[in-house]
Order: structure tokens, then C-alpha cells, then sequence
């Protein structure tokens, strides 16, 4: 092994505990983008699996490009890159974001509304996936509603206390 090889893994090997003991809430509910990804996929194969066409059902702009030419296996790969990219860009711009600055302020509130946004949308289409796969019928307008409601309220109150800290308006009364 050359040398800045050795020392690069032993940069990742030493920094790599502490990156992971020093994620926050924010950094947590991006980071799980990927993997809600491949539940999406995998719901999306057990309706095509129950007999579905998928051609017909996918409503994305780029899945159903591919679903209709027959290249779903080309896009798995395209789809979860995306998310990957998209989970650490996000979490690549909180950690940028200093909270002094009314501006950098705004853009940690637009980052978690973000992924409150893409996390919804993806558990909808897993819910409306294994809907379509187990019943047989797509889901109706109102759990739409709820599943986008109650995964926007679950995020923005698992990260209220860390962007209650972010602001400045933490518990100063601790010691």
C-alpha cells in the first residue's frame, strides 16, 4: 500500500467515529434519504411482482421514462445515487450553515423543510406501493394527506430541540 493511502484510511478510521458521534437530528433525518430509497424500490417490485405494470403506476418523470422502456433496473441505480448525492449535499450544507446570520438561518429551516418534503413523498409511495401490491387499489387522496402530515410533523418534532439550539433560543438556564 502507498503511503498516502495508508494515512487517508487512517484519517477515515480515526475521524470516522467521531463523524458519526457528532451527527445531529438534522444529519440523522437526512442520512436515512437512501434507505427510504430502497424500500420505495423494493415496494415497487413486490407490486410489480403481485402483477402490476409498473409503466402505468410510476409517476415520476424519470421512472416512468424507464418504466416504459423496459430499464426499471437502470434507474434502481439511478434513483438511489440521486438520494445518496441529495442525503450528503444536505448534510454537507448544515454543517456549512453558521446560525449567526439571519440568511444562513433560512437556509437550515428550507434544508429541514426539504427533507420533511422528500422523506414524505417517498414513504407516500411506499404506502401507496404496498397498497397497490396487497388490496389492489392505489391510495386514496386522504391517507395521502395523512402520511405526508404525519412524516412532516414526526421530523419537524424530532428536530425542533436541535434547531431550537441552532437559533440561539437553547436552554440557558442549564448548567
Amino acid at each position: 500500500m502507498l503511503y498516502c493511502e495508508k494515512t487517508l484510511f487512517k484519517m477515515v478510521e480515526s475521524n470516522g467515529a467521531s463523524m458519526l458521534t457528532n451527527l445531529s437530528k438534522i444529519d440523522l433525518v437526512v442520512s436515512i434519504l437512501p434507505v427510504l430509497g430502497a424500500l420505495d424500490v423494493l415496494s415497487t417490485l413486490f407490486a410489480a411482482w403481485r402483477g402490476y405494470p409498473i409503466h402505468i403506476y410510476e409517476v415520476g418523470p424519470f421512472a416512468s421514462y424507464f418504466a416504459h422502456r423496459g430499464l426499471l433496473h437502470l434507474y434502481v441505480f439511478l434513483y438511489l445515487g440521486i438520494l445518496s448525492g441529495v442525503a450528503v449535499l444536505l448534510v454537507f450544507m448544515r454543517r456549512e450553515v453558521t446560525t449567526r446570520r439571519i440568511c444562513d438561518r433560512l437556509v437550515l429551516i428550507m434544508l429541514v423543510l426539504t427533507a420533511c418534503l422528500l422523506e414524505a413523498a417517498i414513504v407516500n409511495a411506499v404506502v401507496s406501493n404496498l397498497l397497490l401490491g396487497l388490496t389492489g387499489y392505489a391510495s386514496p387522496s386522504l391517507l395521502v394527506w395523512l402520511v405526508y402530515a404525519s412524516i412532516i410533523t414526526a421530523i419537524l418534532v424530532y428536530t425542533f430541540n436541535d434547531l431550537r439550539e441552532s437559533f440561539g433560543l437553547g436552554d440557558h438556564g442549564k448548567e
